[in-house]
């Protein structure tokens, strides 16, 4: 006699053994602690998943949703991490941390460290902008690092670009984890 066949879940094992829920049920999570650190503030959270990462990030404004899609459009950028780690700089006889927006791995190997940032704070000459500012631009060159800061008219110079690729986000989103390559075989025929 035939020993019993015992069928194996691939998915729920990986899932259990990675300590993972369902996937609506994570996203909520990340989102509601999202919502619980931002505290009362009033910018949008954006929960986006990147096709260049192939992973989801979440974004805390607006802004940095624009600077997203412009980032994700861009040809030249090999990786980027749209969370990176706090540095920590000194400033004077001071220890500072500085965090930055996104930090950008191009194809020719130059890493550049961006702040997306709108431009009214820069036009009020906001304090705390000036500070970071400076912070950031001391950590860059203890690092030999490019930072660049983006602001709104930078991100929205080409709208049709961020209002295109706010589109093919979707679409990349709505079909991840599925092969494409037949459709790129026709395409490309």
């Amino acid at each position: 006699m035939d020993a019993p066949v015992l069928k194996v879940d691939r998915m729920a094992i990986a899932n259990v053994a990675h300590g993972h829920s369902r996937l609506g049920t994570r996203l909520r999570g990340k989102l509601a602690d999202a919502y619980e650190v931002r505290g009362h503030q009033t910018s949008n959270l954006w929960y986006v998943y990147s096709p260049r990462t192939d992973r989801d990030w979440l974004l805390k404004d607006d802004l940095k949703w624009a600077h997203f899609l412009l980032a994700e459009s861009d040809p030249h950028i090999k990786d980027i991490n749209y969370s990176p780690p706090a540095e920590i700089v000194r400033i004077g006889d001071e220890g500072q941390t500085t965090e930055f927006d996104a930090v950008v791995t191009f194809k020719d190997g130059l890493t550049e460290w961006r702040e997306v940032l709108g431009s009214d704070a820069l036009a009020k000459h906001d304090i705390r902008a000036r500070y970071q500012w400076e912070e950031q631009v001391e950590a860059a060159l203890e690092k030999g690092i490019r930072y660049v800061r983006y602001t709104d008219k930078e991100i929205y110079a080409c709208p049709q670009r961020i209002f295109n690729w706010s589109r093919v986000v979707a679409w990349l989103a709505a079909v991840r984890g599925r092969s494409l390559y037949s459709e790129r075989v026709e395409i490309v025929a």
